[in-house]
């Protein structure tokens, strides 16, 4: 079934999407297209050892609407944040059917490294680390096309931003993923397909901290959940 376009002209919009400068890289870019976010306890909040999970959920061009329509659905709202939505009962509900239905249409891929020392205080090393093991993988087994997107969530600080930018730079110019690759630092509340990683991030952080598999088992028991090696 073909997509309707709409009004815009862009097969790409729809309910849970308004971010027009995303929109134009959305027309520019090539295959599947991949969402990252993250979760972590560096060494200085934790009572042991710190940890970084960087997900990416991998999503086919030809079900973008779709899976944003269905997850707003879910959420039945605009906003989503997990870790919000996890303190209460409904919210954890939700949260494991947003699980169950990534598990059905989507390729899940998360890097974790751990442990995450006192010498990294801010976890920025472990961080790149994951984005090199992470991205590299996608890149490598084809996951991601030449000219293929990367949507991540944008961190708030402008020094964060700029880190983020470095480090992609830096991989480009190692070898480590397609010098062509599109990279965007986007919004949860202008493209809603930010959700999916963050579910997953949530989901994985629940096992490996408090040993809770209930979230992440759904997708775990798919085919299409892999975990990459952060050296």
């Amino acid at each position: 079934m073909t997509t309707p376009t709409s009004a815009s002209g862009s097969v790409f919009d729809g309910d849970g999407f308004t971010d027009a400068d995303l929109r134009a890289l959305y027309d520019r870019s090539a295959g599947a297209v991949v969402y990252i976010d993250e979760s972590y306890r560096t060494a200085g909040q934790a009572h042991g050892d710190g940890f970084y999970i960087l997900t990416a959920v991998v999503i086919p061009r030809d079900r973008i609407v779709r899976i944003r329509a269905k997850l707003t659905d879910i959420a039945d709202s605009t906003r989503w944040h997990t870790s919000q939505a996890a303190r209460d009962e409904d919210g954890r509900e939700k949260t494991l059917k947003m699980s169950r239905y990534l598990a059905r249409a989507a390729t899940t891929v998360v890097a974790v490294q751990t442990p995450v020392t006192a010498a990294d205080a801010d976890a920025e090393g472990a961080r790149a680390a994951c984005f090199g093991a992470l991205l590299g993988a996608l890149c490598n087994n084809g996951m991601l096309e030449p000219t293929g997107l990367v949507v991540l969530e944008r961190r708030r600080d402008t020094h964060q931003q700029n880190f983020d930018g470095r480090t992609i730079n830096a991989l480009r110019a190692a070898g480590t993923i397609h010098e062509t690759l599109l990279v965007y630092q986007g919004s949860p509340a202008t493209e809603s397909l930010l959700w999916a990683p963050d579910v997953v991030s949530w989901a994985t952080r629940q096992w490996i901290a408090r040993s809770d598999d209930s979230y992440i088992e759904p997708l775990r028991a798919t085919k299409r959940f892999f975990q990459v090696t952060v050296t």
